[in-house]
């Protein structure tokens, strides 16, 4: 069975059978231009009660916010979640994969981490400071 009625990423989908899900998480990190936290829990609400979610990822990351949302879903998800990065899981897809009970990386696989990045265009002084701060308490939450 495949939940696939809603979708509107070609790079995400959700399959269920007996009990597990797949989700196949090959897409940004982004509600708009990719796969967004608000799909992720929709897929997973429709598959009903699953006790193993294999999460497959090949994901250069994307919005950080979305990516926290997506990672406390999987953690808060009753079943046993086995993470794994089959290509890349880069900068936010990176964290979301840490939300497996277990994860396995494949042997050519990338996992890339790197301090948290904001852009900015048109910013003042101040507008660059408040901004560096949120970037600093960003980098120690995500490091917890």
């Amino acid at each position: 069975m495949s939940l696939l009625d809603n979708l509107t990423s070609p790079s995400f989908r959700v399959n269920v059978s007996g009990g597990v899900a797949e989700i196949v998480l090959y897409d940004v990190i982004d509600p708009v231009f990719g796969t967004g936290a608000k799909q992720i829990k929709e897929e997973l609400d429709a598959a009903g009660e699953v006790s193993e979610i294999h999460l497959r990822i090949n994901s250069e990351g994307g919005n950080v916010f979305e990516g926290l949302a997506i990672y406390n879903l999987l953690k808060q998800h009753s079943a046993r979640v086995i993470v794994h990065v089959d290509g890349t899981a880069l900068s936010a897809a990176s964290f979301v994969a840490m939300a497996g009970d277990e994860i396995e990386v494949a042997e050519n696989s990338w996992l890339m981490v790197h301090n948290p990045v904001i852009d900015l265009a048109g910013a003042d002084a101040a507008e660059l400071r408040r901004n560096a701060d949120l970037i600093d308490g960003l980098r120690e939450q995500l490091i917890g």
